[in-house]
């Protein structure tokens, strides 16, 4: 079961790759090859509800998590993250 809640508290850029290494070593869900997503494929899993509370299907993520990072970098010093 791919991890659906991620971190009880928010993390910095460098702390969620940390997370990701730490979710590779213990090879979670059965898998080591664990990443942050790319700007696309993280949009791809974030679509807005069909009616307001009524959804259609389950949630991808956890309704807790609001804040999302990315792989990509927007400079040396800042990366993105995506505020879902």
């Amino acid at each position: 079961m791919p991890e659906q809640s991620g971190s009880h508290y928010p993390l910095t850029w460098e702390a969620a790759h940390a997370h990701i290494e730490e979710l590779n070593a213990g090879a979670f869900a059965g898998r080591g090859t664990w990443r942050l997503p790319m700007i696309d494929e993280l949009l791809s899993l974030l679509t807005a509800p069909p009616h307001e509370d009524n959804f259609c299907m389950e949630a991808v993520f956890d309704p807790w998590q609001k804040w999302l990072w990315i792989c990509d970098r927007r400079s040396y010093v800042a990366a993105w993250y995506v505020n879902a």
